[in-house]
């Protein structure tokens, strides 16, 4: 194994098995997404609602990847507050995963990581899709041998089972019964935003929501 002075491995105390785990990679901090808009000034509400939602669908371990921390206490993470319970009951682990999002500015860099290039593409553009993809990869490696599946969702969206399932549990066994061995499972992703014309809210969710791209088959 080789040291990486950009991403440093930390141990976590592995949690008891579980059916489903739901991974996410966010910030802590605010931050200007590719289209130049400021996302994440009130995480702790949006990373409380996803755990909530999630918890109440089935999901019985999250492990949270802080983009750009470089933290050796997770006492000092803006997202402690939100996980301390769970990591204390060994149902969630808050990894610092030391890359940032975007510049601060919304011009990049987009990801501060050097670990060289692949022809044009570089780790230093695609919105932090590299570090995401990475984070996405140490999950797995993380969770296996713990958790019978993994979903990896952002902060701001939830997996929804369909209306004939009690929980995701249900959902994925119905998957796996119709087809062994399933790898992945691909699910429906609709996109909402604020309606044409509908007045700017503080609170996108106290505002009225029009559907937007629909994506039938995204493996999350």
């Amino acid at each position: 194994r080789r040291r990486h002075p950009a991403a440093p491995v930390c141990a976590f105390q592995a949690p008891p098995k579980v059916d489903v785990a739901a991974a996410t990679w966010t910030s802590g901090l605010p931050f200007f997404d590719r289209t130049k808009r400021e996302k994440g000034r009130d995480v702790e509400t949006t990373l409380a609602r996803w755990v909530a939602a999630h918890w109440a669908l089935g999901a019985r371990f999250f492990l949270v990847f802080e983009s750009g921390a470089r933290w050796v206490d997770q006492r000092e993470s803006r997202l402690w507050g939100i996980l301390a319970p769970l990591v204390r009951a060994r149902r969630a682990a808050l990894i610092p995963w030391a890359s940032t999002a975007c510049g601060a500015d919304g011009s990049g860099p987009w990801v501060q990581l050097s670990a060289g290039q692949h022809g044009a593409l570089s780790l230093q553009s695609f919105w932090g899709r590299p570090s995401q993809y990475a984070a996405q990869n140490a999950a797995h490696r993380r969770l296996r041998g713990v958790a019978e599946w993994v979903a990896h969702i952002d902060v701001d969206e939830v997996a929804v089972p369909g209306p004939a399932f009690a929980n995701l549990s249900e959902a994925l066994a119905a998957v796996s019964k119709k087809k062994k061995r399933a790898a992945s499972v691909g699910a429906p992703h609709v996109f909402y935003g604020r309606c044409p014309g509908a007045a700017a809210t503080p609170d996108a969710f106290g505002g009225r929501l029009c559907a937007g791209k629909a994506v039938p088959t995204r493996t999350k």
